[in-house]
């Protein structure tokens, strides 16, 4: 007799519990679901995005240069999967808050620690955090994440001039760093794209 393991049905109901979980979640509130559903796709977005980057580095960057990379590329694909939980389980602002706070945290760690200051690739990924803050937390989130973002680059500024920071290591190939810089225009791009899609009717903002 032929042993089988997982049955056909079994196979369908996993690949339908699989989509249903890329699915945008609703609520019963429209205004939360329209919400939900534009912060679940903007984190679906950059997971894709941080896939990508990912194949891309390992196929094509010496196993020296991966380090500081899957340091950014682990923490930061565990702060999206953390704030999709959280946001199909309807905590869908914490799940914005855990979004930008994480990615804005990443950013400043690795242009500090693992790439060299203001002229990484890390510091200017942050206006994505402006972006977002503006569409979804409200308007005074924009302007706390951009003075945080301007600060941000001052301390840099002053660590890089006066050798406070450590080395870097290794440079990304040219090509990588276009690719990173891609992927955050990608990001901020569908930001502002469904944003217009969400706010078609007017909504109370902060």
């Amino acid at each position: 007799p032929v042993v089988t393991f997982v049955q056909p049905g079994q196979v369908s109901s996993w690949l339908a519990w699989i989509k249903n979980l890329w699915l945008p979640p609703f609520f019963v509130d429209p205004e939360k679901s329209r919400i939900a559903r534009l912060t679940y796709v903007v984190l679906q977005v950059a997971l894709i995005v941080m896939l990508l980057l990912g194949m891309l580095q390992i196929t094509t960057q010496p196993w020296p240069g991966l380090t500081n990379f899957l340091q950014m590329f682990l923490s930061f694909t565990t702060v999206l999967l953390i704030a999709m939980i959280c946001t199909r389980t309807g905590f869908v602002r914490l799940a914005n808050y855990i979004f930008n706070l994480g990615l804005l945290f990443i950013c400043t760690y690795s242009a500090i620690f693992l790439d060299g200051g203001i002229h990484g690739v890390s510091y200017p990924l942050l206006y994505v955090t402006v972006v977002h803050a503006g569409i979804l937390l409200g308007r005074r989130a924009a302007f706390v994440n951009a003075s945080l973002t301007i600060l941000i680059g001052i301390f840099l500024f002053y660590a890089e001039n006066n050798g406070l920071l450590p080395s870097s290591g290794t440079m990304l190939a040219t090509y990588l760093q276009l690719a990173i810089y891609a992927g955050g225009l990608t990001v901020a791009a569908s930001l502002i794209y469904l944003a217009c899609l969400l706010y078609t009717s007017p909504s109370p903002r902060d």
